[in-house]
């Protein structure tokens, strides 16, 4: 066996896990998911409001998500694309649970300002 061989045969990539997708592909899905949390950061912490806040840090949870997701779609984790389907029902419980507290608290401002 030649030493390219050996190289070659010991190599591990991303896509030995996931046959027929690239490896960048990967890298990139990456660089997304981490400039969208670079980006919710900003806004979690420059938000104007409490919404601004609040769907910025629903966005860095879902994201998570995305990221867990992504290591277990790499790493050939059946566990961690639970843990990531349950942090997803869980966020998505979150948005609905605010969104009806916003709604009713729009509700009792305008009927005190009657």
């Amino acid at each position: 066996m030649t030493t390219t061989a050996l190289a070659n045969s010991t190599a591990v990539t991303l896509s030995m896990y996931s046959p027929g997708v690239p490896d960048w592909l990967f890298v990139a899905v990456g660089l997304v998911l981490a400039t969208g949390l670079a980006a919710s950061v900003a806004r979690l912490i420059i938000g104007p409001s409490l919404a601004d806040r609040v769907v910025a840090l629903d966005l860095i949870g879902f994201l998570i998500v995305g990221v867990v997701a992504l290591v277990a779609v790499v790493s050939n984790e059946d566990s961690l694309m639970t843990v990531a389907m349950v942090g997803a029902i869980i966020l998505f419980v979150a948005t609905a649970a605010f969104a009806l507290f916003i709604e009713r608290g729009e509700r009792a401002d305008s009927e005190n300002s009657r």
